[in-house]
């Protein structure tokens, strides 16, 4: 007859796993997640209510045939009335054609770039739509609703099958997961661009199923015995990513995996690894080290421990390095790096070999950027070094987020009332710039709060696991968390070099947002079984692992010790907020930076929320002695002295475009002289004296840089 064996504390966990089915009254989360969603659907409601303000109006112009929506075309012919602004018949009927074979499944108007000049586009954008506003209400009321019913349903589910986890990480999810899906909708253009919030709510919504299946798992009892298997899997995507990887736009980093990002699943994938790897030699490194100090107090000073304890360590800042250098993206690597030497220095109950690991590794980054390799990472590093003078192409980046934060100053614009869609990347790597346009600074210190609970209720799950696996596990995902969460801030706010991580649950993009409901899931996992089950049994059986309290009590003023760490960090990157939103944003919201732009010429750029309203103010003409006009910006002027040109043998309608902000009827004959208010070519060349650039002042009624009235 079979015989089935088992310890006190698998029928304790069976019994406690029957007594958990019964249903549980999980108050406290139920007032925060309602609290949380009320909060998000006033903000969803405001948002709504500002981006629909001009829909009737469009519904109008759809009506009328003034405004024409590009995936309803039936001919060609359909455009020519709207293109009637373009004087040249030829040119005319060659755009109709361009934009007709483009239409039928444009996304956004921008698809239609490439057939017009940039003045043409912009005169053109305002007359095309790609959605019927009626289509966006159903897309805004479906998404809206899905998102609010699936937190709603995860709390449904663990209640009814009496999940005894944390109570605040879902309420907190929910709120920032709402603040994500309204800089979504208010980062494009309802009817004209894509709609982020649809696919942004459907990564939440997929991410809250994943929440409540796996939380009810035992990842030690999966991955605990087989910790190399995740490590094995992660070396696999890494050079999966390494060898058919492909960066976002032009860049030379590699961050994209066959439609995926797989660095967020690697991040997660390492965790695991490391977790099985110190919780089965935490207490053997610290017994080495205990060891070493009766033996030689001499050197146990510098904390040195053993070869065969130090190896593992210089293995991972090796493969970091490595990654950093293949990849060429600064971000994750420092995120691995890091992580592996936070979790080193939790077993090993030591600082001394973790600051000396990140020294290798910032050591490593640095040779990096002085042999130019790689070169985004290098880029990156000269923008943050000087911000506002560089010679990166497109150095601007790290402006546009200063110049977004400083224009919400402390309050904010509103809600849907700012303008994030100037910020390059607004939706991806600079999200918080764009939560600091709208939200001010203290939207960003709401938003800092709320990431510092989830890590510190990690810190809290890890101290009360029940096992030393759980306890590795948990520091570990609130490790990654808060150093993800201080590089992308650092980087948006010019405390550290912009880096290639996202910002956890704001960011856009559905691999990131899958990956980070599973840490919650994951860290919701341990802390119900740390509820449910005792900590130890009061009569341990032999060979049962009760380690964990020892290890608890052990670690536990090195896990504080971190947190003070991370804390002492976030202070920094909250204060440089501080200073830049509420307490100094004059500094910064009307200073330019001198730039490498696309043709390869410096200029100078400036906050283009100010540009935007330069542009809506009419500049003055220029003459000649004899009062022929050399540049304008009102056509009418022109056509009064047609017959002087003609006169001179100049064509004003083949010179000049009424589509174009600026008119020079002379064209390039009076470059030298005048210079081209719309392309600002060689504007910041030294030995150059045009009369468009050094009579701004004159012409427009005050300097070209704008300053702030306070």
């Amino acid at each position: 007859m079979a015989v089935t064996k088992s310890s006190k504390a698998d029928r304790i966990d069976r019994i406690e796993q029957k007594r958990a089915r019964r249903l549980v009254w999980r108050g406290r989360e139920l007032a925060g997640l309602l609290a949380a969603l009320v909060l998000v659907g006033i903000g969803l409601a405001l948002v709504y209510g500002s981006k629909a303000g001009d829909l009737a109006q469009i519904e109008q112009g759809l009506k009328a045939k003034t405004i024409l929506n590009l995936n309803d075309l039936t001919a060609r012919e359909d455009l020519l009335p709207v293109l009637s602004m373009i004087p040249d018949p030829r040119e005319r009927d060659e755009i109709a054609r361009k934009i007709y074979y483009r239409s039928g499944g444009l996304g956004n108007v921008g698809g239609i770039r490439a057939d017009v000049s940039g003045d043409q586009f912009r005169a053109l954008k305002p007359l095309f739509v790609v959605r019927a506003p009626a289509a966006f209400r159903r897309s805004f009321l479906l998404w809206t609703a899905i998102f609010l019913a699936a937190f709603l349903a995860v709390h449904l589910w663990w209640g009814l099958r009496g999940f005894r986890g944390d109570q605040t990480l879902l309420p907190a999810a929910a709120v920032l997961t709402g603040l994500g899906l309204i800089l979504m909708v208010s980062l494009r253009d309802p009817v004209r661009d894509y709609l982020l919030f649809a696919d942004f709510a459907e990564g939440v919504a997929i991410g809250c199923v994943l929440l409540a299946a796996l939380s009810s798992l035992d990842f030690e009892s999966l991955f605990g015995r087989l910790s190399f298997v995740p490590l094995l899997a992660s070396f696999a995507l890494s050079a999966l990513l390494i060898l058919f990887g492909r960066g976002p736009g032009t860049s030379d980093a590699k961050v994209n995996l066959f439609g995926f990002q797989p660095v967020e699943i690697i991040r997660i994938l390492l965790v695991f690894f490391l977790a099985g790897y110190f919780a089965t030699r935490w207490d053997v490194l610290r017994h080495a080290r205990e060891s070493r100090r009766r033996l030689a107090p001499l050197t146990s000073r510098f904390d040195i421990p053993p070869v065969e304890y130090t190896l593992p360590i210089l293995v991972s800042v090796v493969l970091s390095l490595l990654f950093f250098f293949l990849q060429r993206d600064m971000g994750p690597a420092l995120v691995f790096s890091c992580l592996f030497l936070v979790l080193y220095g939790l077993a090993r109950g030591s600082a001394f070999v973790p600051v000396v690991g990140l020294g290798m590794v910032v050591t490593g980054f640095v040779a990096g950027y002085f042999l130019h390799v790689p070169h985004t990472v290098r880029e990156r590093v000269s923008m943050w070094l000087s911000p506002w003078n560089n010679l990166v192409h497109g150095g601007d980046q790290l402006a546009h987020s200063l110049w977004a934060f400083s224009t919400g100053g402390f309050s904010g614009m509103g809600i849907g009332r700012g303008d994030p869609q100037l910020v390059p990347a607004g939706h991806t790597d600079l999200i918080l710039s764009a939560l600091g346009e709208e939200l001010g600074f203290v939207g960003v210190a709401v938003v800092f709060g709320l990431f510092a609970w989830i890590v510190w209720r990690s810190f809290e799950i890890s101290r009360r696991a029940r096992t030393d696996y759980e306890y590795f596990l948990a520091a570990g995902l609130g490790a990654a968390t808060v150093l993800q969460i201080l590089l992308i801030a650092g980087g948006a706010l010019g405390v550290l070099p912009l880096s290639g991580v996202v910002t956890p649950f704001l960011s856009y993009g559905r691999t990131a947002m899958l990956a980070n409901f599973v840490v919650l899931a994951i860290l919701e996992s341990i802390s119900a079984r740390s509820a449910a089950l005792p900590a130890a049994p009061s009569s341990p059986e032999p060979g049962e692992a009760v380690a964990a309290q020892a290890s608890a009590a052990a670690s536990g003023p090195y896990l504080s010790a971190a947190a003070w760490i991370f804390a002492a960090a976030g202070l920094v990157v909250a204060g440089k907020a501080a200073l830049v939103g509420a307490i100094a944003p004059g500094s910064y919201v009307g200073q330019g930076t001198l730039v490498v732009e696309a043709d390869g010429a410096r200029r100078y750029q400036y906050n283009p929320r100010f540009q935007e309203i330069m542009r809506e103010i009419p500049k003055g003409s220029i003459y000649d002695r004899n009062g022929l006009p050399l540049a304008s910006s009102n056509w009418d002027e022109l056509e009064k002295h047609r017959a002087d040109y003609q006169a001179l043998g100049v064509d004003i309608d083949r010179n000049c475009s009424r589509t174009d902000s600026r008119y020079y009827p002379f064209g390039g004959l009076t470059f030298d002289l005048l210079g081209d208010l719309r392309t600002r070519m060689r504007w910041a060349a030294s030995n150059t004296s045009y009369v468009e650039r050094d009579s701004a002042r004159r012409l427009r009624g005050y300097d070209d840089r704008p300053t702030l009235v306070e």
